[in-house]
């Protein structure tokens, strides 16, 4: 998303991102972008809520400067209990996958009402 303009951008993990990642994030900031790395689940409503509240009353900070309201997101995680895409089955990926897709529709859409940016 960098590469393609957005300046302002919140990763957030379930877990603490791994060594690699970090240094992805570092090496952005040097290039006078806005990333951060929050601990957050998908799942946590409340949280995910505050977060967006934060973004959105524009009482973020990093490096002086000040995000604006959230003007998108993109949810990327997700399980495979195969070893590749190729031998995922139709069931199975779609079990996985429900909850992730209606807790970010919840999101987006609990975003889009306060923002009403989207």
């Amino acid at each position: 998303m960098t590469s393609e303009g957005a300046k302002f951008n919140v990763l957030c993990w379930r877990n603490p991102p791994i060594k690699h990642a970090t240094e992805v994030i570092e090496s952005l900031n040097n290039t006078r972008k806005c990333v951060i790395s929050h601990n957050l689940d998908i799942s946590d409503k409340e949280g995910c809520t505050r977060l967006i509240e934060t973004i959105n009353g524009e009482k973020l900070h990093f490096n002086n400067q000040t995000f604006p309201p959230l003007r998108g997101m993109q949810h990327a995680a997700g399980i495979i209990s195969d070893p590749t895409s190729a031998n995922q089955a139709w069931e199975k990926y779609k079990e996985t996958f429900l909850g992730k897709v209606n807790r970010h529709l919840q999101v987006y859409r609990g975003s889009f009402v306060t923002t009403r940016c989207m």
